[in-house]
């Protein structure tokens, strides 16, 4: 039998079946009320999977902003863009083969921020596309809600900036330094500091010719003219 009950506890509901359902997913409990018209138990279910989902997303996200910061302390910071390089390269390369317009790219990209469960904005402006994600659901809330490593030397995987998380430095590495390098510009940029409050800014611009110099040069680049 299916129970959702408060626990004590935890403070909050839990499901608390009997053990031989425990393993039946939250979601399918959502499709099977809906299928029955109960709307509100299907509600219940759906935002306790919500709650699911988002606790795993945490748990996971939080573990890389650990090792890059342990890995930092053992071997150098400079450990850190080997490791972007390793695995985000090929992601980079794969990304730019298929994804071939800056729309496009947005709309793969703003997935990636509702799976996040990122508060987040998107407005259009003339000459690109304007994100604001304050914060996005995983550099962003974890900096904001735990202490993270951040570089103590800038770089131009952290936009030659110190403060800044290591997790959240990937975003430099990926969408700017390694598109640029494979094909002359990025698949976006970032506005970003040391201030874990700021929300970050991704810009998605509609002609890459349009794209300030200044994005190019801090992390060590050069617009191709």
């Amino acid at each position: 039998m299916i129970r959702y009950e408060y626990s004590k506890a935890l403070k909050r509901k839990i499901r608390r079946d009997d053990p031989e359902d425990l393993s039946i997913s939250t979601w399918d409990l959502v499709r099977s009320e809906i299928k029955e018209g109960h709307i509100e138990k299907a509600l219940d279910y759906l935002f306790y999977g919500e709650f699911e989902a988002k606790q795993m997303h945490d748990i996971l996200a939080a573990f890389p902003d650990v090792a890059l910061t342990w890995l930092a302390k053992l071997n150098g910071e400079e450990t850190i863009m080997k490791i972007f390089r390793e695995r985000y390269f090929p992601r980079a390369q794969d990304f730019i083969e298929k994804i071939k317009t800056p729309e496009e790219a947005m709309y793969r990209l703003v997935e990636q921020q509702r799976a996040h469960f990122s508060s987040f904005s998107v407005t259009e402006e003339e000459e690109r596309y304007v994100v604001v994600a304050d914060p996005c659901g995983s550099g962003g809330r974890i900096r904001r809600e735990k202490e993270v490593g951040v570089t103590r030397e800038p770089h131009i995987w952290s936009w030659g900036l110190m403060g800044i998380p290591y997790y959240c430095c990937h975003c430099c590495a990926y969408f700017e330094i390694f598109p640029i390098e494979l094909r002359g510009y990025p698949i976006r940029v970032h506005e970003i500091s040391a201030d874990h409050y700021a929300p970050c800014v991704h810009y998605y611009y509609k002609d890459p010719k349009k794209i300030p110099e200044r994005f190019y040069t801090r992390i060590g680049l050069r617009k191709e003219t």
